[in-house]
């Protein structure tokens, strides 16, 4: 996504995607956002398995804040090659960031990644600057491999306010729903 610009009263909308990444020797993202603003990533999952150490599961770049009021939650970003679970270049600028799975296997170095503040080795450190307060670090088993789909109660914790009412295949949301697009 580059230079995807809404506005605060047309906000752009990236809803229930399920992207994997199986192979690859170079960097993978699940997603790029380059210089966005006004867009709600909502109830997706990205799941990267193939990578090198600049592989990024969720990977937002707006380094102005004339790029900024994004909300991104409800997201599973997966990252069980090398690199990232998320890389958010400038977390500040309005942009609201919760209700998300966040997971790297303990072989990677980081959880994630700010310009701000540096490598974030778990969820509790990037928690620490007021981020992701309801999110969760999870490991997530797709059944079957390289589909959105997962059996984790544990991932019954997102936000209902997002209004993704239903999944990736159509089916009604609960009131606290699944994180992710399934």
């Amino acid at each position: 996504v580059y230079y995807g610009n809404g506005s605060s009263g047309l906000r752009g909308k990236i809803t229930n995607n399920y992207v994997y990444t199986p192979i690859g020797l170079g960097s993978n993202y699940g997603i790029y956002g380059y210089y966005i603003q006004y867009i709600d990533l909502y109830a997706n999952t990205f799941n990267v398995a193939k990578g090198d150490a600049n592989s990024t599961a969720l990977y937002f770049y707006s380094p102005s804040s004339s790029y900024s009021y994004n909300n991104i939650v409800n997201n599973n970003a997966v990252n069980t090659g090398f690199g990232y679970a998320f890389y958010y270049y400038d977390p500040a600028n309005g942009n609201t960031y919760n209700y998300n799975n966040y997971y790297v296997p303990k072989t990677s170095a980081s959880l994630g990644y700010s310009a701000s503040y540096g490598n974030l080795t778990t969820l509790g450190s990037w928690q620490s600057y007021g981020y992701d307060l309801n999110s969760l670090n999870q490991s997530v088993t797709f059944m079957p491999a390289n589909t959105p789909n997962h059996f984790m109660s544990s991932l019954n914790a997102g936000a209902g306010y997002t209004g993704v009412t239903t999944d990736i295949y159509g089916t009604t949301r609960k009131t606290t729903p699944t994180i992710g697009a399934y």
